[in-house]
């Protein structure tokens, strides 16, 4: 088992002596929309192709080459460049424009917020200045384009700095590519990995008075993670993301 929401989605590996295979499993319903994804992306971008699915919700996907970024965010000669990424997103087909827009980091961040205060209701002056602060920045005009919907070093393989896997499209679609890099700078944020996610920032076209506020929103969302896997030691973690949080709201 690699991956396990309950109601929602897991993902299984699958070993056998020559090869591997991933089984994504999910509402039945969503599927149709998943292999719709996967035929779009199919020759733009490297995301696997789905080799069977199933009525019952699922999809039988091969492992590609790769190691995951994840395991590459401490080697500068290793890791993705700013400019891969670049040249990854700009091959995001067009056709994804069709489907359902993704919801930015921004207009996520008071349920996230509101989730946060009923988990733990002790914090909740913090989490609400959290949320109102995040309300009054300026989203600032972002043309509608293709986008990953849910970009992070996890869903990245990567062979000597060239990506050659892209995984879980399931939110690809028509969005803010601020937002996909927002995404992965707040995954940095909270991997520690500041010196990557700095260089990344500052390849990209946009300053800090819209990055910051997005990046913080991603790290607010990331915030509900340990409650949602009843991870060890929840409270004490989600407070811990609370705080980072704070300091990225404050300019760290």
């Amino acid at each position: 088992m690699r991956a396990y929401r309950p109601g929602r989605r897991a993902v299984v590996e699958v070993t056998a002596p020559d090869r591997r295979w991933f089984l994504k499993v999910v509402r039945p319903a969503e599927v149709a929309g998943l292999l719709a994804r996967h035929r779009v992306l199919a020759g733009a971008v490297p995301a696997p192709p789905v080799l069977t699915a199933t009525d019952d919700g699922v999809l039988v996907l091969p492992a590609l080459p790769g190691t995951p970024a994840r395991a590459l965010l401490a080697d500068p000669t290793a890791r993705p460049a700013a400019a891969t990424l670049t040249a990854l997103l700009d091959r995001l087909p067009g056709e994804l424009l069709a489907l359902p827009r993704v919801r930015g980091p921004l207009e996520r961040a008071g349920g996230h917020a509101a989730v946060l205060a009923l988990v733990l209701p002790h914090l909740r002056h913090r989490w609400d200045r959290v949320a109102g602060r995040l309300a009054d920045a300026d989203p600032g005009t972002h043309p509608l384009v293709p986008v990953h919907g849910d970009l992070y070093e996890a869903q990245l393989l990567v062979d000597r700095g060239e990506v050659t896997g892209l995984l879980d499209v399931d939110g690809a679609g028509a969005g803010h590519r601020i937002d996909d890099w927002a995404t992965l700078l707040g995954h940095m944020a909270v991997a520690g990995a500041h010196g990557y996610r700095a260089e990344l920032a500052a390849a990209l076209p946009w300053g800090p008075a819209e990055l910051a506020p997005r990046v913080t929103a991603v790290v607010l969302g990331l915030a509900t993670g340990p409650f949602r896997v009843q991870q060890r030691g929840w409270p004490r973690a989600t407070e811990a993301r609370l705080a980072l949080v704070e300091q990225l709201l404050d300019g760290a």
